[in-house]
């Protein structure tokens, strides 16, 4: 693992590696887990108005913050040049991620002084909370700091993205998630081939690749269901990976009525959901 040099917390590259562990716990427990990503309103007008220096001093300033607010079980990382980010696992709802961020803002209400020089340091922070909002890394993270941009946009210290929280859409999303991240392992995915025939005299000349899904949990389900959810939280680059390996391999074996690919130039096989 490996800190940020200056305020002694972890890097991206950590804070990453620890985000996607802590989700699969979650995922794992049936817990929830709160990310929340911070931002210092106005740090380059502090940087200008009064050095890099006194700026250096004032992420080391905050980083302090952020360690009297976490627990001993969370995690703290320098995401950015000014963002912060502190996972938060294991909490009850989200009222609790609304707690630290609070805690946060009262530890900052006294101004900063370092020097002749003193502040009153402003943050902004956008809260994302898995499985409530995602349960992906990348794009939990996405929707903390699209939310971190809402606020402040709203004039805002804090925001969380659009709730989802109707029982019945959560556990479902859930349920096709989890499900979909071993589907391929599993050997539930398939591909089914529709003739693409020439006009002019009735003869193959291609074929559609459609991918199709026989979940273990679930049956066979329509693509309209499960891309959507594959394209959110970035599974859809395994999937389309597969396909095309499945169809190349596929029609490398057809004889009739395409014969072999190695002697087709132009043999088509193309993916479609």
């Amino acid at each position: 693992m490996s800190e940020d040099e200056l305020t002694g917390l972890y890097d991206r590259k950590t804070f990453m590696l620890a985000l996607r562990r802590q989700i699969g716990f979650a995922n794992e427990k049936q817990s929830s887990l709160a990310l929340v990503v911070i931002d210092i309103d106005g740090f380059a007008a502090i940087n200008g108005t009064h050095g890099y220096e006194f700026g250096d001093r004032t992420l080391k300033f905050l980083a302090l913050q952020l360690r009297q607010v976490a627990r001993a079980h969370d995690y703290l990382a320098r995401i950015g040049d000014n963002r912060f980010a502190l996972i938060l696992p294991r909490i009850m709802n989200k009222g609790h991620a609304e707690l630290a961020v609070q805690k946060l803002f009262r530890l900052l209400d006294l101004p900063f002084e370092s020097g002749q020089a003193r502040v009153k340091l402003a943050v902004t922070a956008g809260v994302a909370l898995c499985p409530l909002h995602a349960t992906h890394a990348e794009f939990l993270l996405r929707l903390a700091e699209r939310s971190l941009v809402a606020a402040r946009a709203a004039g805002q210290h804090c925001q969380f993205p659009p709730d989802v929280d109707r029982e019945d859409a959560l556990s479902e999303f859930w349920d096709i998630e989890i499900d979909l991240a071993g589907a391929i392992q599993r050997g539930e995915m398939h591909l089914n081939y529709q003739p693409k025939v020439r006009c002019a005299d009735a003869r193959p000349v291609g074929a559609e690749a459609l991918m199709r899904w026989d979940s273990r949990s679930r049956g066979a389900l329509s693509p309209d269901l499960f891309i959507p959810v594959a394209e959110r939280t970035g599974q859809i680059k395994a999937l389309t990976i597969w396909a095309m390996n499945t169809a190349l391999r596929q029609a490398s074996e057809w004889t009739h009525p395409f014969g072999k690919l190695s002697d087709r130039a132009n043999h088509p096989a193309l993916l479609a959901w």
